[in-house]
């Protein structure tokens, strides 16, 4: 079977993504090892998540944020599949109408802080802190299950947008 590795330069050119951006997908699918290989069924797997950021238009580093704070995994195939994409498509919505960028968010939740163009904005996180130290909102005693990435997304959420934005946002 043919390797992945051997087939780079053209999965970049079909899929319009960088170097980089495959690599983040190959880490995320669990397929960034030098023996993966290639199969159609691998192909479909690499190229849904080039096909989603490009639809929601967004870069593959906040698509794969979003989807590590999605619980259950969107990907993941089964009935209520549409259902769990539509909820991710909804948090994604909450955080550019609130003018949160996905990775503001992601430095916030996981500790996870980018280079290049998914860098949040230094005053944006400035502010930020302030309003949470002002307002005394604590994210440690915002989250009742730390293990459970969808709950901590919720509540840091509806606290952080306060009251008036969560209930004219869709719910998460």
């Amino acid at each position: 079977a043919e390797k992945i590795d051997a087939h780079i330069p053209a999965l970049l050119a079909a899929f319009r993504i960088s170097a980089e951006d495959l690599e983040l997908i190959r880490k995320h699918a669990g397929l960034n090892t030098s023996s993966a290989t290639l199969s159609v069924s691998v192909l479909a797997e690499l190229y849904r998540y080039a096909l989603l950021a490009r639809a929601l238009e967004i870069n593959i580093a906040d698509l794969l944020t979003m989807l590590e704070l999605s619980s259950p995994d969107p990907f993941l195939a089964s009935t209520d599949q549409p259902q769990r994409l539509e909820v991710l498509v909804a948090g994604l919505d909450a955080l550019t109408g609130a003018d949160f960028g996905v990775a503001l968010i992601d430095q916030l939740l996981r500790h996870v802080s980018r280079t290049g163009s998914g860098e949040p904005d230094p005053e944006q996180v400035s502010d930020l802190a302030a309003t949470l130290h002002d307002d005394q909102i604590w994210p440690w005693r915002l989250v009742p299950n730390p293990g459970c990435r969808s709950s901590a997304f919720k509540l840091c959420w509806r606290d952080l947008s306060g009251p008036k934005r969560w209930t004219s946002s869709l719910e998460l």
